[in-house]
């Protein structure tokens, strides 16, 4: 069993986002490419419970909002909690897949906001991280969810490390999931535009935790050279002209580059990053790869940091 003490806490990294925004894909490369690395979601707690109660006959897709939490108001939280514990028996009774049906897709915009809902997703999220804590295997903690950061700290065997905010133009979520789909009616693409716009607006407009970037995070695209170089040189113990020499060698400016040192300043600062995907559909070679080997950059830039600061404070308290 893993000893968790201040010293060695569980590492978490936090990906949420807006709808086909690449977070989940981006959580699955990074947890692949490294050892010792977990991976918990809350997404799919909150469509289980919209697919369960859809399959059950109590709500409808297209019912309206007030009408749809008098439903779920009649369930406890620890009604809703055993259904999202039963999450891997109906997946595996009837695939992933349903968990991304159309209605599912619609219904759960609106089951997700209802806080008695979220109270039973995020309780069941803070077992399943107290039992990757005493994982002795595991390390580090990728987090597939939204708005996370308060639930992590409360948990004293973990630390959150990064977090990063995914998103992408309704535009662009809307032809990646046609892609998806495999659909080739011309209605597919308009369907799933306003489909996917509606349910980012709900998101982004609902009282209870707000699916956007918070108000200082740090834009992928607009971080200044400046700020990210300072943030490597303060890492790796060189001055700011040698790390641009190392890491920016030329002027061919951002969108040809993999952009550097955005992980290393959100740990340092503690701020969240804005990570905007839409522009990879305009890269040369493998657009969704080029996406990838950006966000595992930040992933290591976040993780080294984050060492290089413990390191620096053991010394401190050593002298």
């Amino acid at each position: 069993m893993a000893i968790r003490t201040p010293n060695n806490p569980l590492l978490v990294f936090e990906y949420g986002g807006t709808a086909r925004s690449g977070k989940g894909t981006i959580v699955a490369d990074i947890a692949e490419r490294h050892d010792g690395i977990r991976v918990e979601e809350t997404g799919a707690d909150y469509r289980v419970v919209a697919y369960s109660l859809l399959d059950l006959g109590e709500i409808e897709a297209t019912m309206p909002d007030g009408e749809i939490q008098r439903i779920l108001g009649r369930y406890s939280v620890g009604s809703l909690a055993e259904i999202v514990a039963d999450r891997p028996s109906i997946v595996s009774k009837n695939g992933l897949d349903v968990l991304y049906s159309q209605d599912v897709t619609e219904a759960v915009s609106r089951v997700s906001p209802i806080r008695h809902v979220r109270t039973a997703v995020k309780n069941g999220f803070i077992k399943r991280v107290r039992a990757v804590a005493q994982d002795e295997t595991a390390q580090i903690l990728l987090v597939d969810g939204r708005n996370l950061a308060s639930v992590i700290r409360d948990v004293d065997e973990a630390e959150l490390v990064m977090r990063t905010f995914v998103r992408c133009q309704n535009v662009e979520a809307a032809r990646r999931e046609v892609e998806r789909s495999g659909r080739t009616d011309p209605q597919a693409f308009r369907e799933f535009y306003t489909n996917i716009s509606e349910r980012n607006r709900r998101d982004a407009e609902r009282e209870l935790d707000p699916v956007k970037a918070a108000d200082n995070a740090l834009e992928y695209w607009s971080a200044t050279r400046h700020e990210t170089m300072l943030g490597i040189a303060r890492v790796e113990g060189i001055d700011l002209n040698e790390a641009f020499a190392k890491h920016w060698p030329d002027d061919s400016g951002y969108v040809r580059v993999l952009m550097k040192g955005i992980g290393t300043l959100a740990v340092q600062t503690d701020q969240q990053i804005d990570f905007e995907t839409s522009p990879y559909r305009f890269f040369e070679g493998s657009p969704k790869k080029r996406m990838l080997d950006a966000a595992n950059t930040m992933f290591i830039e976040g993780y080294e940091a984050y060492r290089y600061a413990q390191a620096k404070s053991h010394e401190t308290r050593a002298v």
